[in-house]
């Protein structure tokens, strides 16, 4: 079996079916990649010894035109500006398409623009002009409409007017664009949040270190009370630490618990 494109071979394959009898159909299967549009198949058949080639129109994939991109060459306020809309085809053949561009403020139709009717295979660039006289500052949405055989493909872009700067972008790389720069500050958030408990953290118990070196001294040099006020507040930070890091202060709490306990004659009452 081939699949051709007028003269041109695009793809071949060989297939032994086996017999078939009257009425009888099979189905064989391959994978076209990169080919949409219209060809014709030719099948060899090999019965009671001879051979026939039979060739039959066939339609591969689904027709697609695509606004691709708007571009507008040089800008000029209050003038008649011109956009170029570039459409792509992934069909083999002319298709007939009815181009138009509208522009919108917020959800307001506010210019539409048109142009004759093109023949398009694979890729072609078509001239708007635009209007825009008492044109304000702002942003606006260019929508390009493809319309062909019954269908229509559309697609928006984004345009942004100031006094300084004018650009056209496609509303999915502003989209990215939000969602990049909208990751990019919770990150910065979060990390700010983690990094203020962490110093949090690491100050509270280098605080709960001196405390209980402080607390030591205090009863080694038998003066019971500071050492006790000193244990009050160990214990105060001792409670707001998770369990993990309980347990790693838990020896030293308990050591000098019973160190203040044990002084000679001394009584603390905890």
């Amino acid at each position: 079996m081939e699949i051709n494109e007028g003269q041109v071979v695009k793809f071949s394959a060989a297939r032994d079916l086996g017999g078939l009898s009257p009425d009888e159909q099979k189905t064989v299967r391959e994978k076209l990649s990169n080919l949409n549009g219209d060809y014709s198949a030719k099948i060899v058949l090999d019965y009671d010894g001879q051979e026939r080639i039979v060739e039959k129109g066939i339609t591969v994939g689904v027709k697609t035109i695509t606004p691709e991109k708007i571009e507008i060459p040089s800008f000029k306020l209050g003038e008649i500006n011109r956009l170029v809309l570039t459409l792509t085809s992934n069909w083999n053949t002319p298709t007939d398409v009815e181009p138009k561009v509208q522009v919108y403020s917020s959800n307001t139709l506010i210019a539409e623009l048109a142009a004759n009717n093109i023949s398009i295979i694979n890729s072609t660039k078509i001239d708007f002009f635009w209007d825009t006289k008492e044109l304000p500052y702002g942003q606006y949405t260019i929508r390009a409409i493809a319309l062909y055989e019954g269908e229509r493909k559309e697609k928006d872009f984004y345009f942004s007017l100031s006094e300084n700067r004018v650009s056209v972008e496609e509303s999915g790389a502003r989209s990215r664009r939000r969602m990049i720069s909208s990751a990019i500050i919770i990150s910065a958030i979060l990390l700010a949040v983690f990094s203020a408990r962490f110093i949090k953290k690491k100050f509270m118990k280098a605080r709960l270190e001196s405390l209980i070196n402080g607390a030591v001294r205090y009863a080694e040099y038998r003066d019971v009370k500071k050492a006790a006020e000193a244990y009050t507040r160990i214990r105060q930070i001792y409670d707001t630490l998770s369990e993990q890091e309980k347990k790693k202060f838990y020896d030293k709490l308990m050591k000098v618990y019973n160190f203040i306990r044990n002084q000679k004659n001394k009584k603390i009452e905890f």
